[in-house]
């Protein structure tokens, strides 16, 4: 019953085309940017598929690109985070997982620093609502797995 309803949730994040209006990644390049994301391109949208360069134990989450507000945008709003829980529940390879979740473990560092009140995405609306959406995909996408495989505290 319970992988039934993880499905369900999945085929209407799918239906109703959340994926595309939220993250803005297109199904087919999933995986292309989930393994650009591995190899350390921060690929925050489709809009910047360049990808900058980063390092999981030390990502710069004030950096700015070209567009630096929709950059800000989809950086706060984790979108990274989406396209490896996505990856991770068409796979379920564990390496799209532990990605997503050291970039969580890394935001939520970030956010707890009294710098970040300089950055006005942290916690704008349109960033907390891209941010809630991934953190549902990731939830779902990872639902099938033992208690504390995502640790306690990361999703909040």
């Amino acid at each position: 019953m319970f992988e039934k309803n993880r499905q369900y949730f999945w085929d209407e994040f799918k239906k109703n085309n959340y994926l595309d209006v939220f993250v803005k990644f297109p199904d087919k390049k999933i995986f292309e940017y989930a393994e650009k994301i591995l190899s350390c391109y921060l690929m925050v949208s489709k809009y910047y598929v360049d990808g900058q360069v980063f390092s999981f134990e030390s990502i710069d989450w004030g950096q700015f690109s070209d567009s630096p507000n929709s950059f800000q945008l989809y950086l706060q709003g984790l979108g990274p985070v989406q396209v490896l829980s996505t990856a991770y529940y068409l796979t379920e390879n564990s390496k799209y997982l532990n990605a997503a979740i050291k970039l969580l473990e890394s935001w939520k560092q970030y956010r707890c620093n009294p710098e970040v009140k300089s950055n006005p995405y942290v916690w704008h609306d349109h960033s907390v609502a891209i941010r809630a959406h991934g953190l549902v995909m990731l939830a779902i996408a990872s639902s099938d797995l033992p208690p504390f495989y995502v640790p306690r505290g990361i999703l909040v």
